[in-house]
Order: structure tokens, then C-alpha cells, then sequence
């Protein structure tokens, strides 16, 4: 057996995948309906939307599969990745890279293979929409286009997805930043409401102390204590008109 060679891009192309916040995600109908039309067209029992992931293939749909994922180094689609048309093994028996494969050998009992990959949009290519018998096949021209052309609405679905993503991101940040004015808002309002409530009982505070300091028989020490309170509920007072003045 063979294993795929790594991309000569393969961190890059390891980023983008990952940009597009798909793996691990729940099944969608639209890439189910993909995997369906593919086994149909190419009259196959198994039928992939696959992500090829650092170590694994996880299959965002799958058809006549019951796995999620598959180690990376015994994929065909590892292998098919590494061009750009279609990868197409007629009957892995025959082929040195598969014919031990232990997915050929062994459940699902591979013996054909064809994937188209899917590009994202600067180019890395991320995965395939792939079909796959346990007998030798040969797909016909038309198949193989239309397997080709069920690619691309794969990789037009990753963009609309990513899209959606984006926009849904900027109305959080939106929604999110709309709710940090309006809390900055309620605390300036209740700010001001308390320095309201204390300007009123700092100006009766200044009017007492002033009444205090026109009487004739206050003591010296009295005085200046009276005095004292006077100036600091004025200071005070003064403060809370500019906060008040500060719009």
C-alpha cells in the first residue's frame, strides 16, 4: 500500500480547510442532496462529501457509509487531492497503490474509486465529492463531467457557507457592540441620576453652613468647622454641576 504524498502546500492548505469551519459539523441537506445525485449519476452504492483533515478524511455527507471518518493514510481521497480533475481507480486490485489497501481488503471493500476535488477559493484543494463501488467500473464520459460538475456546486456550497458564516460574524460583533453602547448608556443615565440626587442635599448642605456662619455667637472652633463643612459641600456641589454640564 501507498499512502498519499503531502501537499508541497499542505500547511496552507491545512488553514484554509480549517477557515471554513466545517469539520465536525452537524450533516446539511444540501451537501446530502450532493452525495445522492452523485451515487445516482455514477450508479454507485456509496457516495462521499469528504474533508481531508492533518490525519483523517471526514465525510461531511455520506451514502451507503456508516462511518464518519477514516484515517488519512489509507484514503483514496488523500490521493486525489493531489491533481486537479477527476481521480479515477477502476479496479483497486490491479493498482500497487491500493491493491492492500485495507479498505480494499477489508470493509468497505473498495475495488472502484473516482473523486472530483474541491478547491477553495484560493486554490487549495480541501477534499471530493467521490463514488465508490466493491466492483471494477468505468465511468462513461458523461459521468465522469457530471461528477466533475457535482465538484463544483460542492465547493460554490463551502463558499456560501463561509459566506453566511461571515455575515452572521459581523451581525454578532454588530448586535454585540449595539448592546456594550446601550449598557455604557444605562451607567452614564444611572451616574447621573445619582449625582443628581446628591447635588440637591450639597447645595442644602452649603445654604445651612452659610446660615450658620451669619450668627454672631458661634465660637471660633464651631466656626471653623462650620466653615470647613461649607467649602467641602461646595467643592463637592461644584463637581457634581459639572458632570451634570459635561454633555
Amino acid at each position: 500500500m501507498a499512502s498519499a504524498p503531502l501537499p508541497d502546500d499542505e500547511a496552507k492548505r491545512l488553514e484554509a480547510l480549517r477557515a471554513y469551519g466545517i469539520l465536525d459539523t452537524a450533516p446539511e441537506r444540501a451537501y446530502d442532496d450532493l452525495a445522492r445525485l452523485a451515487g445516482a449519476i455514477c450508479a454507485t452504492p456509496v457516495a462521499l462529501v469528504t474533508l481531508v483533515d492533518e490525519g483523517r478524511q471526514w465525510f461531511k455527507a455520506r451514502l451507503g457509509l456508516d462511518v464518519v471518518e477514516t484515517p488519512r493514510d489509507v484514503s483514496f481521497c488523500a490521493h486525489a487531492i493531489l491533481r486537479d480533475g477527476l481521480f479515477v481507480v477502476d479496479d483497486a486490485f490491479d493498482d500497487s497503490r491500493f491493491a492492500d489497501n485495507p479498505l480494499v481488503r477489508g470493509d468497505p471493500f473498495i475495488r472502484f474509486y473516482a473523486g472530483a476535488p474541491l478547491r477553495a477559493r484560493g486554490g487549495d484543494r480541501l477534499g471530493t465529492v467521490c463514488v465508490i463501488d466493491h466492483i471494477p467500473r468505468r465511468l462513461t464520459a458523461g459521468q465522469r463531467e457530471a461528477l466533475s460538475a457535482l465538484g463544483r456546486q460542492a465547493e460554490a456550497q463551502l463558499e456560501l457557507g463561509r459566506r453566511a458564516a461571515e455575515i452572521a460574524a459581523g451581525a454578532r460583533r454588530e448586535r454585540e457592540a449595539r448592546e456594550a453602547f446601550e449598557a455604557a448608556r444605562r451607567r452614564e443615565e444611572r451616574v447621573r441620576r445619582c449625582v443628581h440626587d446628591l447635588k440637591r442635599p450639597l447645595d442644602s448642605v452649603v445654604a445651612s453652613a452659610g446660615r450658620l456662619l451669619e450668627r454672631d455667637d458661634l465660637g471660633a472652633e464651631v466656626r471653623a468647622s462650620a466653615e470647613g463643612i461649607a467649602e467641602a459641600a461646595a467643592s463637592l456641589s461644584r463637581l457634581a454641576r459639572r458632570a451634570l454640564d459635561a454633555d
